[in-house]
C-alpha cells in the first residue's frame, strides 16, 4: 500500500478502553498516539522522545525504518515447493516462532525507535510522499519522490529490493512473528500490573523472572511507582510491535502483494538484475490496478457459498470497487488488536494457528474468472503475455491451463537479461502502446465462465456487480500524462452510505478521466 493508505487505514482504528498509561495519548479525533519503545539489550522498554500515531507507525514500518538484511534471519521457502500458496501459508501459520527471528524483527523495529528518528525525519517523509515536484507528470513526478528517498532516506534502496516480506504468504510469517511479541509483551504488562498491586502475586514468566533478577543484580527495589512504570512502557511496547507488524499484515490485502506474484518477486531479480526487478515492479503495479477476486483461506468461517470479494491495490484502496476488501483490513487488524488488549487485562494466550486476524487475511481465488497476469511463473522459468496491451478475463479452468503450459495460452518465454530488457523498454518507454487493457467479453464467452465456476461451486451465490464506474487508469503511466487527483476518502465513504442506506438513489458520475461501462463489463472488470 501507499504511505498514505497505510497511514489512513491505521488511524480510522477504533481503539476503546485504554488504561491510564502516560505513554499512550488519544486525540481529539479518537486517533491513538504512542510514544515508541526502543528495546534495550536486556529486552527492556526504554522510552523515546518521539510520539507517533498508530497510522504512522505502520507508515513508516518496513517502508522507510527497516534493517535491510533482517529477513535473512527467517526461513522463507518458496511457493514451488508446496501444493498451493495457501498450505505454504499455514505452514507459515503452524511453524515454531524461533529466538532468532524475534530478535531479526525486534532489531527492524529498533530502526524506527532509535534515538537519532526525529518528527522532523517523519515529516520529511510525508512532505515527500505528497509533493508534486513534476506536477505536469505523475510518472516523472513518482520517479522524482523516488530519487529524494534514495538520498534522504537512510538505506532507502537496499530496504525496497529486499521486501519479499511485504508479499504473500511471506507477510502472514511476519505477523504471526510480530504479533507473537506483542501478545508476549501484553502478558508481561498485564503480570507487573498485578504485582504491583499485590505482594502476594507469584509468577513463573521467565520474562518476568529476568527483571527481577536484573534489578537484583543492580540492588535495585522493584517498588509498585517502579512496577507500574515498568508495565506502562510494555504495554506501550506491545502496542508499537503490533502496529509496527500491522504495515506487513495490511500489505498482504494489496492485490499486488498477493500470490499471483509469489515466487516472482524474487525471482526475476535473481535471474535478470534490475530488469527483472522492474518487470516485478510492472506486474505488481498492473495486479494492484485492475484487481483480483478473492477469498479468506485461512478462515474456519469461509463458507462455500460466499462469493468472491473483488479486490484492489496500492493507490486503489480507497476506491469503489475495494470497499469489501479495505473494511476486511480494517476488521483483521482491530480483531487482532483485540487479542493484544485481551492478553493485557489477563485473557489467555492465544494458539499461534488462532491468533484473530488470520481470518480475515485475502488471497487469490483460484475457483473464480480472473484476469490474465502480465506475467507467469511455470515450471522453473519466467513467461510474459504476447499481447502486452490486452488483458483477458479467463475462465478458472483457463487459469490452471495456464498457469500449467503458458506457452500455449499466449505467452513467450523470458529467456535472458535481453528480453527483459527489451520487455522494460516497451513497458516503460512505450505505455501508450503497451499498457495493458482490459478486453470487453460478450454474452457467449460470460455463459462459458459462469459454467467453469458453476461446475466447481454448485451452491455458491453469484458474484454482485458493484455498482461502480470503469476506472479507465494505465498500468504504467505516460510520461505525458497529467498527475491524477485522489479522490477522497471520506467523501467517498460518505457516498458509499448514502448509496446503501439512504432512501434517495444518488447518481455516481464518472471522475476526470474515468468512462461508464455497461452492467456486463463492469460485472467483469474488478
Amino acid at each position: 500500500m501507499e504511505t498514505t493508505e497505510h497511514t489512513e487505514l491505521g488511524n480510522a482504528l477504533p481503539i476503546a478502553n485504554l488504561s491510564n498509561n502516560p505513554y499512550l495519548r488519544m486525540d481529539e479525533l479518537g486517533i491513538m498516539h504512542i510514544r515508541l519503545q526502543r528495546f534495550d539489550e536486556n529486552k527492556l522498554p526504554i522510552p523515546m522522545g518521539l510520539e507517533l500515531s498508530v497510522g504512522e507507525i505502520i507508515a513508516m514500518a518496513g517502508d522507510f525504518f527497516t534493517d535491510a538484511n533482517w529477513t535473512v534471519d527467517l526461513e522463507l521457502p518458496k511457493c514451488g515447493l508446496f501444493q498451493n500458496p495457501t498450505k505454504l501459508g499455514k505452514h507459515l501459520i503452524n511453524t515454531p516462532i524461533r529466538p532468532k527471528e524475534e530478535d531479526a524483527l525486534i532489531k527492524a523495529y529498533n530502526n524506527l525507535a532509535a534515538p537519532d528518528v526525529t518528527r522532523k525525519e517523519i515529516d520529511r517523509i510525508y512532505t515527500i510522499t505528497n509533493a508534486e515536484y513534476l506536477p505536469f507528470s505523475e510518472t516523472l513526478n513518482f520517479y522524482a519522490k523516488q530519487l529524494m528517498f534514495y538520498f534522504r532516506v537512510k538505506n532507502y534502496g537496499e530496504m525496497i529490493t529486499r521486501n519479499q516480506t511485504h508479499f504473500t504468504p511471506w507477510s502472514i510469517r511476519v505477523y504471526v512473528l510480530g504479533h507473537t511479541i506483542a501478545l508476549r509483551y501484553a502478558h508481561l504488562a498485564y503480570e507487573l500490573r498485578q504485582t504491583a498491586d499485590s505482594a502476594f502475586y507469584q509468577s513463573k514468566n521467565p520474562d518476568f523472572l529476568s527483571i527481577k533478577q536484573l534489578h537484583n543484580d543492580k540492588n535495585e527495589a522493584l517498588t509498585s511507582s517502579k512496577l507500574r512504570d515498568l508495565a506502562d512502557r510494555y504495554e506501550a511496547l506491545a502496542f508499537c510491535m503490533e502496529f509496527f507488524t500491522f504495515h506487513y499484515y495490511s500489505d498482504h490485502f494489496a492485490t499486488g502483494h498477493m500470490s499471483m506474484i509469489g515466487d516472482l518477486r524474487v525471482v526475476l531479480k535473481e535471474r535478470f538484475g534490475m530488469w527483472g526487478n522492474i518487470l516485478a515492479n510492472n506486474l505488481h503495479d498492473e495486479v494492484n490496478r485492475v484487481g483480483v477476486y478473492t477469498i479468506n483461506p485461512y478462515s474456519e468461517n469461509q463458507k462455500p457459498t460466499q462469493p468472491p470479494t473483488r479486490s484492489r491495490g496500492d493507490g486503489k484502496v480507497d476506491s469503489c470497487l475495494n470497499k469489501f476488501n479495505r473494511l476486511g483490513c480494517l476488521t483483521g487488524m482491530t480483531a487482532s488488536l483485540n487479542d493484544v488488549q485481551s492478553v493485557l487485562k489477563g485473557g489467555e494466550l492465544p494458539q499461534q494457528k488462532h491468533y484473530a486476524g488470520l481470518s480475515h487475511l485475502p488471497d487469490v481465488d483460484y475457483n473464480s474468472r480472473q484476469h490474465q497476469p502480465l506475467l507467469v511463473f511455470s515450471k522453473g522459468k519466467v513467461y510474459y503475455r504476447k499481447e502486452l496491451s490486452n488483458i483477458k478475463i479467463v475462465s478458472p479452468v483457463e487459469y490452471e491451463a495456464l498457469r500449467d503450459n503458458p506457452k500455449s495460452h499466449g505467452y513467450s518465454e523470458l529467456k535472458n537479461s535481453w528480453d527483459a530488457f527489451v520487455l522494460v523498454c516497451k513497458l516503460r518507454l512505450l505505455p501508450c502502446v503497451y499498457t495493458g487493457a482490459i478486453k470487453p467479453i460478450d454474452d457467449t464467452r460470460l455463459k462459458e465462465i459462469l459454467a467453469d465456476e458453476k461446475t466447481r461451486n454448485p451452491e455458491r451465490e453469484p458474484i454482485q456487480p458493484p455498482g461502480c464506474p470503469f476506472e479507465n487508469e494505465a498500468t504504467v503511466f505516460s510520461w505525458k500524462s497529467p498527475r491524477a487527483v485522489r479522490p477522497n476518502k471520506d467523501l467517498l465513504d460518505s457516498m458509499d452510505g448514502l448509496k446503501k442506506f439512504s432512501l434517495l438513489k444518488s447518481k455516481t458520475h464518472a471522475a476526470s478521466g474515468e468512462n461508464m461501462e455497461n452492467e456486463n463489463t463492469v460485472k467483469l472488470g474488478i
